[in-house]
């Protein structure tokens, strides 16, 4: 029985190249996430929380803790295996997914320079990536490529997704954040 112990840690954290889903609360209040296949989930205001292994577009409700407020509802698309999903709820936040492949290819004395392959908008609620994510909001990139492209998903400010060239100067400059340990 022990042998099986960190298999079934792996499988219930949800390692392996399963899909995220972030949720961040854009709201005053801590918020109960039902709807995700392993429970509810408690998000406190302007924080993200992560979800490891979502692969079914569901139907999520965010619901106060506290008295009063409003409860949001959202259908969220899953993104494709290994892939991200973000749920940002009552908006007002941004996002960019930068492909950060040359960091792992360029020669040393080359600076790596992230691409933006896409961004989310504060008018956004829900957005998928459309392929593979190495890392998702709030986390560092892989140690090692591991073939194809690395993409990583960071939150930025608003302001930074006006157009695709201050986007791709924030990603550039939040790289050190991001960089493997």
């Amino acid at each position: 029985m022990r042998a099986l112990t960190p298999l079934l840690l792996l499988l219930l954290i949800g390692c392996g190249g399963g899909s995220g889903l972030t949720i961040h609360n854009g709201t005053s209040a801590t918020l109960r996430v039902e709807g995700l296949s392993g429970g509810e989930l408690l998000v406190d205001p302007g924080t993200l929380a992560r979800v490891d292994g979502y692969s079914s577009s569901t139907a999520l409700v965010a619901i106060p803790t506290t008295g009063g407020g409003e409860t949001h509802s959202e259908k969220v698309t899953a993104p494709p295996a290994g892939g991200e999903a973000i749920w940002a709820v009552g908006g007002g936040v941004c996002f960019v997914e930068g492909d950060f492949t040359s960091y792992y290819e360029a020669p040393p004395d080359v600076p790596a320079a992230a691409e933006v392959v896409s961004v989310m908008t504060a008018e956004q609620t829900t957005w998928a990536s459309a392929g593979k994510v190495a890392a998702g909001p709030g986390q560092r990139l892989p140690a090692k490529q591991r073939g194809g492209a690395v993409r990583a998903v960071l939150q930025v400010p608003c302001d930074a997704v006006v157009s695709p060239e201050i986007a791709r100067a924030w990603i550039d400059m939040m790289l050190p954040e991001i960089e493997p340990e």
